[in-house]
């Protein structure tokens, strides 16, 4: 059962310094939310808030982008009132299994060829224990471990309904494909500065972005990992599959996999 991709949205701002102590907090809310310290300055230490999941792709405009950010700020401010201005904003991709218990073992596959992932955040608990199996197994030693994180298991009731609703929004994203299937707009001339868009041209679809400077950078608009139409992300500024997670940057180089290419340039 192949994992599915999502965002955790992080954002950083500003608290006096030692007013919050240096630990990892985190609960089990869902969306569940983590916050930890970061020096920043004499005065100042950096409060680092995540969390607010969210698929790669399936917003459906701007305010719907922008959601995760405002509940983590207004979460954050209730509980940490000493806070200032947020400084910075981001989504880092995690890759979380159906069932939602990591994946480690022998590839199912590949000969000779093991796996560590699907940590769904918990990365820095998954690589140890993840490295103690792989090399029992390298070693023919017997793991308590292996049946439980085994790639090649088979699928829960929970994971099975998780894959069919992920499945949805694949094929919303494989139907984007169709030709002559309206875009986000429909002429190019609506695109702003410093913003970007699908449009559809002569039956192809096009991921267009318009820099500051009013330069065009025009791509086609099919990832080129299994073909699903991009989505533009008007927060971060990039084009984002919703099929697999595959993200490229406004111009169309690629930023996250599972693809391996940029966008392919395309002309008007």
């Amino acid at each position: 059962m192949p994992p599915r991709c999502g965002h955790a949205a992080e954002q950083t701002e500003r608290v006096p310094r030692g007013s919050v102590s240096k630990a990892l907090f985190w609960d089990t809310a869902d969306p569940y939310k983590y916050v930890r310290i970061s020096p920043c300055d004499q005065l100042y230490d950096f409060l680092i808030v995540g969390g607010e999941d969210h698929a790669v792709g399936h917003f459906t405009d701007k305010h719907d982008q922008e959601k995760p950010f405002r509940e983590l700020e207004a979460w954050t401010r209730v509980r940490f009132p000493m806070l200032g201005a947020v400084e910075y904003k981001w989504s880092g991709e995690v890759w979380e299994p159906h069932d939602l218990v990591g994946i480690m073992g022998r590839d199912p596959v590949a000969e000779h060829m093991y796996i560590i992932t699907g940590d769904s955040g918990t990365g820095m608990t998954h690589t140890t224990i993840g490295a103690r199996l792989v090399a029992d197994l390298i070693q023919g030693r017997p793991n308590i471990y292996e049946g439980v994180y085994n790639p090649k298991r088979g699928p829960s009731l929970r994971s099975f309904t998780s894959f069919m609703r992920y499945g949805l929004h694949s094929v919303q994203g494989l139907a984007g494909r169709v030709p002559y299937l309206s875009g986000d707009l429909k002429d190019i001339e609506d695109i702003g500065l410093g913003c970007g868009a699908v449009i559809t041209k002569h039956g192809k679809k096009l991921a267009v972005y318009r820099a500051e400077d009013g330069t065009l950078s025009v791509c086609s608009a099919a990832c080129p990992h299994l073909g699903g139409i991009v989505k533009w992300n008007d927060v971060e500024k990039s084009f984002d599959c919703q099929i697999h997670g595959s993200r490229f940057s406004k111009t169309g180089v690629l930023l996250n996999g599972p693809a391996v290419q940029n966008l392919s340039k395309a002309v008007l």
